[in-house]
């Protein structure tokens, strides 16, 4: 069976979009309990790039339909005064601002069409990884399930967290 693991990146720090030095620790802990990869894909972002290294043991991919939501310029201030305050944080503020969706629905889209295409470069028995940002994993989530845009957020992935999808484009949790 073909995965393509989705996750999270590690703790970043946000003027320079790198991990923080806990960051680091958190993901190489958990490195080990991932498989081998045949591909690895990340977001450009470094935060994505540097936990690729670590749980994938390679040079990843940068590839944009990785890249986290970009809602439009006029819900910039909205989304800055809620995600500090909003329990699921970034996502969750961006996904409880109905100007945003489009934006989350675009981003979800072509994470579904990278995890696509992933699966189709995969051998049987293969797996591949995508690094990413909890929004987009999200919304991928929403169109990978049908679920309407306008539907509350009721969860988010923590650093280093996410789902596999199989080749039947089947998501579980990891």
């Amino acid at each position: 069976m073909k995965a393509v693991y989705v996750i999270r990146h590690g703790d970043w720090q946000i003027p320079n979009d790198r991990l923080t030095p806990s960051g680091l620790a958190g993901v190489a802990q958990k490195a080990d309990l991932f498989p081998e990869f045949a591909a690895v894909y990340t977001s450009p972002m470094v935060r994505t790039q540097q936990t690729a290294e670590i749980i994938g043991r390679q040079k990843p991919q940068a590839d944009e339909r990785a890249t986290r939501p970009y809602p439009p310029e006029a819900c910039e201030e909205q989304i800055a005064k809620i995600r500090d305050t909003h329990p699921l944080g970034i996502a969750g503020a961006l996904f409880s601002i109905p100007e945003a969706h489009s934006a989350l629905q675009a981003a979800g889209q072509k994470l579904v069409q990278l995890i696509q295409e992933a699966l189709d470069c995969l051998d049987d028995g293969q797996s591949a990884l995508i690094v990413t940002h909890d929004g987009t994993m999200c919304a991928a989530e929403y169109v990978m399930r049908h679920k309407s845009f306008d539907t509350p957020l009721h969860h988010t992935y923590g650093t280093v967290e996410g789902y596999i999808v199989d080749q039947d484009m089947r998501i579980r949790k990891l």
